[in-house]
């Protein structure tokens, strides 16, 4: 079988979609991935896959820009004829779907992996709005052309479909990306390592680590994370808050540089910026949360911390909490909640068993819903009863 995944960016494939990737060569498919070329071309070459670069502009909604995308899409199917194409992010799930209708691909496979920035903040101002409805009208044409449209959590199903913007009898449900649970294992460090670690970082003593994994948007519950450590520290001087992520200027609700250093400068986190493997800092990490309000499909960062064993602090929020359960693996708190997310961290920042509870109670909702060999044999699957149906 031929077939194509497309996305965005060739970071994301590799990240989120690696063991996808190596599964379908492994049973020896024609492999392709289609993405804008950046540092993962080569990894992903590597694994034995042609890539075909194409220009995707993923910042607001250019005519010109988004036609180029549909047109060359489209070029790329007719040439290459593919039996199935599987679409991830927003730009390729909606031109990458009407593209493949009219170059007559077979099979088109969807998969919204969370609402992101336009839906968290819909009406914030009239560019926002004005995307968000273009964004919407087209998902709707798109979705007519899709064979099987996945979803990663309830919430995002109901509002696609409750919102007539695709047939629920097309819709399924695949509860995240997955995890490599070898990869990320309470088992990958020794103490000597995890020591040496804290040393590099001068975290000093048996000081209880607490880490927020993240690209450094407002919505992803940055401000709050740092407000619940001002809380904290002046509770607690020795607890120590790792922030993790890098800074995404070109979107329109990235973080300031100046509001994160004043943070550092003032004693409540340590910003460690972007890390692409971030399995040193779980494993130096007693606690890890993420309090976002944005609209997330399952968050991995929160996936990779419950395989590495680690309780859970996190929002009642679409996606967020679909990775606890409450008082079992970890805390939810309403979103925008600093005093709330403090008083959770405090709870577990006391109670060291509870920790060693929640983080094993982690581990094994990871390993019962989220390991990336269950999504892996789920979408695979998938694409042979699609493929069946001709």
């Amino acid at each position: 079988m031929k077939i194509a995944i497309i996305s965005n960016t060739d970071w994301y494939v590799w990240q989120f979609r690696k063991g996808l990737l190596k599964s379908l060569k492994e049973k020896g498919h024609d492999l392709f991935v289609i993405s804008p070329k950046g540092d993962y071309v080569e990894l992903i070459k590597n694994l034995g896959i042609v890539h075909i670069p194409v220009t995707v502009d993923s910042k607001g909604m250019n005519p010109l820009k988004d036609l180029k995308i549909l047109l060359d899409l489209y070029k790329i199917f007719k040439m290459e004829k593919f039996d199935l194409i599987h679409t991830f992010t927003i730009k390729p799930n909606i031109y990458g779907a009407i593209a493949g209708r009219l170059a007559g691909i077979p099979v088109v496979v969807s998969s919204v992996v969370g609402l992101g920035y336009v839906f968290s903040k819909p009406n914030d101002n009239l560019k926002t709005r004005v995307v968000n409805i273009i964004a919407t009208r087209l998902y709707k044409i798109a979705f007519r052309f899709s064979s099987c449209v996945l979803l990663q959590n309830q919430d995002d199903l109901e509002f696609f479909v409750s919102g007539r913007l695709v047939e629920r009898g097309k819709t399924q449900i695949i509860k995240s990306s997955g995890v490599n649970l070898i990869e990320y294992s309470p088992l990958t460090m020794d103490s000597v390592t995890i020591d040496r670690l804290k040393q590099e970082l001068s975290i000093n003593g048996n000081k209880v680590v607490i880490t927020m994994v993240s690209r450094l948007m407002w919505e992803k519950g940055v401000r709050e994370f740092i407000e619940a450590a001002k809380i904290l520290k002046s509770k607690y001087p020795e607890v120590f808050f790792l922030l993790v992520g890098g800074i995404d200027k070109e979107n329109p609700s990235a973080i300031s540089e100046n509001y994160l250093r004043e943070a550092e400068y003032n004693g409540y986190i340590k910003w460690l910026g972007h890390i692409d493997n971030v399995v040193n800092i779980l494993a130096i990490s007693d606690i890890v949360t993420l309090p976002s309000y944005y609209r997330e499909g399952v968050p991995k960062a929160i996936l990779e911390a419950m395989a590495m064993g680690k309780p859970i602090v996190t929002t009642n929020n679409v996606g967020c909490k679909d990775t606890v359960e409450e008082g079992k693996n970890g805390f939810l708190v309403p979103v925008k909640d600093a005093v709330a997310l403090s008083d959770r961290i405090e709870r577990l920042i006391n109670n060291r068993s509870m920790r060693i509870d929640f983080g094993k109670h982690s581990r094994q909702l990871a390993e019962r819903e989220f390991d990336e060999n269950i999504v892996v044999d789920k979408t695979m699957k998938i694409y042979e009863a699609l493929i069946s149906k001709g």
